[in-house]
């Protein structure tokens, strides 16, 4: 992911899954709170690549 995407495009995703976190966290959807932590540790894992020069 981290070498077919742009810091910024990234970082703006990495954001919107964090706000889907949050959104499922404050409803009570524990089975969504699991799919948008993936979708955000995915993310993470990504930027953080990209910023550390590692792609």
């Amino acid at each position: 992911m981290a070498r077919n995407n742009t810091i910024s495009y990234l970082s703006s995703k990495y954001y919107d899954s964090e706000l889907k976190l949050d959104k499922a966290a404050r409803r009570g959807d524990l089975k969504a709170v699991d799919r948008a932590m993936k979708e955000h540790r995915d993310y993470e894992y990504a930027l953080l690549c990209k910023k550390s020069k590692k792609y």
